[in-house]
């Protein structure tokens, strides 16, 4: 339920995508090859990312959606993005990071298998007002495709993850620039 009134400002948001954006093929190897984290396949995240979106987030007063495959170990719980189980230390993880870098995780796409366009529009129908802007920041455009603008779609690279070119289109996007 939005209890924002539609004369407020409006406000920006990032559909976020965190496989080839949070984490990277480069940062993988990395600390594979030098032992800096402990080995967790390719579900190590990348400092650097997590930087660069939380001065994004903080440069525009963005708030994320998870439209990544991740989001189905969450649920909303009274307004709040919670794991859906203890047990479940890759969730956990994640939200740690949210926190870890200040960035506000307020939505989830839904849970069905419709294309991550679909369910991002659908998101942006039922909980934001026209006159908010977003983004969606994914590795892959397949299936987002047809259901925002090209400038809204903000393409990384598995190779490389979120570099601070993504992040300039976004201010500049959010700035109507």
């Amino acid at each position: 339920m939005n209890l924002r009134h539609q004369w407020e400002c409006s406000m920006n948001y990032i559909f976020l995508d965190i496989d080839g954006v949070m984490n990277n093929q480069e940062d993988w190897l990395n600390k594979a090859k030098n032992n800096l984290e402990e080995f967790e396949d390719h579900r190590m995240f990348c400092d650097k990312a997590w930087e660069l979106l939380s001065d994004v987030c903080s440069t525009t007063n963005a708030r994320v959606v998870l439209s990544s495959s991740w989001r189905l170990g969450f649920k909303n719980h009274n307004g709040y993005i919670v794991c859906k189980s203890d047990t479940d230390p890759l969730s956990q993880r994640l939200l740690s990071y949210f926190k870890k870098y200040n960035i506000e995780l307020v939505g989830l796409t839904t849970n069905h298998y419709d294309y991550r366009g679909k369910q991002i529009h659908d998101y942006v129908k039922r909980h934001l007002f026209a006159t908010d802007k977003w983004v969606v920041l994914d590795d892959e455009n397949c299936d987002i495709t047809g259901y925002c603008t090209e400038e809204q779609m903000i393409k990384t690279e598995w190779l490389t993850g979120l570099l601070p070119e993504h992040c300039e289109r976004i201010v500049k996007y959010f700035k109507g620039e």
